[in-house]
């Protein structure tokens, strides 16, 4: 008796283990797409955010006609319209559909994709766009990971007078990433986006005038 409930306990762990295994195998997909794109998200999202609060206020005539409109038209436009306009040299309907591409919205998921309107909307001064491609060449994501391309992409956000483009460009320089390591120029960034009250901006370049000379400074 006892030996046959060995037998019945031995088998039914058989059982158990080759269905823990048929799970894992089955989920595999789910579990690599969730690990291609959650971690990225946790980056992406929130600059999304901030960058479409953020583009309303840009200086300059890139929408200052009705921006919040076009923002509305952009988004509920159908995925074929968007793709003409961006196609076009739309570079608003070229940042739309990176958004696309990172939602899933009507396309699939593909930060090659991402990264590939991000860099033509990019090109044609989006400040968003610009932050954005600076990040995903930091992290590398959707692209190969490389510092001088992310500062490239910064730089160009800084000179526009974007805050954290100016910060992001002064972080560069104080580690010499993707920049010759300049601690004058550090200074000089932290202190343009401090001074449009850029926290982490203000807390980096109090502790950069600790240790630097005076001529630094």
């Amino acid at each position: 008796m006892f030996r046959l409930v060995r037998i019945f306990v031995g088998l039914a762990l058989i059982y158990l283990f080759v269905a823990v295994i048929i799970l894992m195998y089955s989920r595999a997909p789910e579990v690599a797409e969730r690990k291609d794109y959650t971690e990225a998200d946790k980056w992406y999202r929130p600059r999304v955010e901030r960058g479409n609060e953020r583009i309303q206020k840009e200086p300059g005539d890139r929408k200052k006609q009705n921006p919040t409109a076009e923002k509305v038209s952009m988004f509920t436009l159908g995925i074929d319209e968007l793709k003409r306009l961006a196609e076009e040299g739309n570079a608003e309907a070229q940042y739309n559909l990176a958004l696309r591409y990172i939602s899933g919205k009507d396309v699939d998921k593909d930060y090659a994709e991402v990264a590939k309107w991000h860099r033509k909307a990019a090109e044609q001064g989006h400040i968003v766009s610009q932050l954005t491609l600076g990040e995903m060449y930091l992290r590398g994501v959707g692209v190969a990971q490389d510092d001088v391309e992310a500062t490239k992409w910064f730089q160009l956000a800084a000179e526009q007078g974007d805050r954290y483009g100016q910060y992001m460009l002064g972080l560069a320089y104080a580690e010499g990433k993707g920049v010759p390591k300049n601690n004058s120029e550090a200074i000089k960034w932290y202190r343009m986006a401090a001074e449009q009250g850029y926290v982490d901006a203000k807390k980096a370049l109090e502790a950069m005038e600790k240790q630097a000379p005076p001529s630094a400074k």
